[in-house]
């Protein structure tokens, strides 16, 4: 073969190789055109798939990637879409993009208010401007399906609520008058039921609740009057048991108790004149108790204070010996005392003073006592009455019930002792001759006996 004709073959043959080569580098951007067109198209699954099959030509992974998240975001599947497409991070708009599902989202679900956030800083990509044209409308019928459902499940107060912010959307007005209408009513219900079950401060505050509904006013002001009379009732029958502890106390002579009591209950019936008196009887009874204690010059003091009262006047005179005399308690009430070597005694139970005359005053016993007067002995009892009269030349104490007196006759050697029992009265029971007998019987036992010589 010549050599002109070999070189016509390789020349052939590289032109035949080259053309193949070309044709290859053609078939990849052709597909990767034809696959822009399909996404340009909203093809977005069989662009996707084009691109995928080009492999690792040009930024056919991104595409295709970007191309499946469109398709996902047009299909609802927005948090997918979202998810790839932020993963694309700055390729072509997948930023602006992921918002943009990520509104819809929002805007599928109604939150609209969360959509308008994302939208609001890109009114001028896709459809954003229109969609967003669509919000208020859209959102006022959420808005008052949910205020709907709300009044038809009884949730009244959320349905006013929902209807009253629609202004004049619909017939919401209407609406929300209605179901101001059911609130009122079943209020009204409630408050006429808290009354029936006498729970009268739940009804008040219903009623007054409730303004110029139905005849609420009226219903009001009816409570309030009988709440006005329950409590009238109730504070009249705790003055009442307040006035009767009183009383009680008063009667179980606890007067400061008693005292108190009147004083805490003001004007109630007599309450002030009580506690007047209380306190009166509460300090006659402290001057009863110096007596007793024989505090005989604060008695005086206190019954000088009390004036007229009862027989404070006769106490206090009466104790006014204790300015000069020194009063010896011979019993509760009682006492003796000594004026110029003379005992008289004070009976301040029965207020009676026995001036002094005795000698000599024995112990009382039994409310009787032995006295001594012109040299005789005789006996009187806390009055200072004479039970037995001064006859005698001695007596023993009385040991019960009796007494041993002795009389005397005759003069020098030649006198003569009798002996005999004396009662509680005073009268003269045995002689001598069976004293000795009774003493030993027991009926008396050895008191004070005055020394016979």
């Amino acid at each position: 073969m010549s050599t002109k004709r070999i070189l016509i073959l390789v020349f052939a043959l590289l032109m035949i190789t080259t053309s193949a080569f070309a044709w290859g580098e053609k078939s990849n951007a052709d597909a990767y055109n034809d696959a822009i067109e399909l996404l340009q198209d909203n093809k977005y699954i069989e662009a996707a798939d084009a691109f995928l099959a080009i492999g690792n030509y040009n930024d056919s992974p991104q595409l295709a990637m970007y191309c499946y998240a469109v398709a996902a975001g047009e299909s609802g599947l927005y948090s997918t879409a979202v998810t790839n497409l932020q993963s694309l991070g700055s390729f072509r708009d997948a930023s602006l993009l992921a918002l943009y599902y990520a509104g819809r989202s929002y805007e599928d679900a109604e939150l609209y208010e969360s959509a308008l956030e994302i939208f609001a800083g890109m009114t001028l990509y896709r459809d954003v401007a229109t969609r967003l044209a669509t919000f208020p409308e859209r959102i006022n019928a959420r808005d008052y399906a949910m205020a709907d459902a709300a009044e038809q499940s009884g949730k009244l107060e959320t349905a006013l609520s929902g209807f009253t912010s629609l202004g004049s959307y619909k017939d919401s007005v209407a609406r929300a008058a209605a179901a101001q209408d059911k609130i009122n009513a079943c209020d009204y219900a409630k408050a006429d039921a808290a009354e029936q079950n006498g729970n009268l401060e739940t009804a008040l505050s219903g009623f007054q609740a409730l303004g110029s509904y139905n005849d609420s006013a009226a219903r009001a002001a009816t409570v309030q009057i009988k709440i006005e009379e329950r409590d009238a009732a109730a504070a009249d029958a705790a003055r009442a048991a307040a006035y009767a502890a009183a009383d009680q106390a008063e009667q179980e002579e606890d007067y400061t108790t008693a005292y108190n009591g009147f004083v805490m209950l003001g004007d109630y019936l007599d309450s002030a004149s009580r506690a007047a008196a209380v306190q009166q009887r509460a300090k006659y009874a402290a001057g009863i108790a110096a007596i007793n204690s024989g505090k005989y010059f604060d008695a005086y003091t206190i019954f000088t204070e009390l004036g007229d009262y009862e027989d404070s006047t006769a106490k206090a005179y009466i104790l006014a010996i204790s300015n000069f005399a020194t009063l010896k308690t011979v019993a509760p009430g009682v006492a003796t005392f000594s004026f110029h070597n003379n005992y008289g005694l004070v009976n301040l139970n029965d207020n009676i003073t026995v001036a002094p005359q005795w000698t000599d005053v024995g112990s009382f016993t039994g409310g009787l006592a032995v006295v001594k007067k012109a040299g005789k002995y005789g006996v009187v009892n806390l009055k200072g009455k004479v039970i037995a009269d001064y006859i005698y030349y001695s007596i023993s104490d009385y040991y019960n019930g009796f007494a041993i007196a002795c009389t005397s006759s005759g003069s020098g050697r030649s006198v003569t002792y009798s002996y005999i029992l004396l009662n509680t009265e005073g009268k003269k029971i045995g002689s001598s001759g069976h004293t000795l007998a009774i003493l030993m019987a027991g009926i008396i036992g050895v008191g004070r006996v005055f020394t016979m010589i």
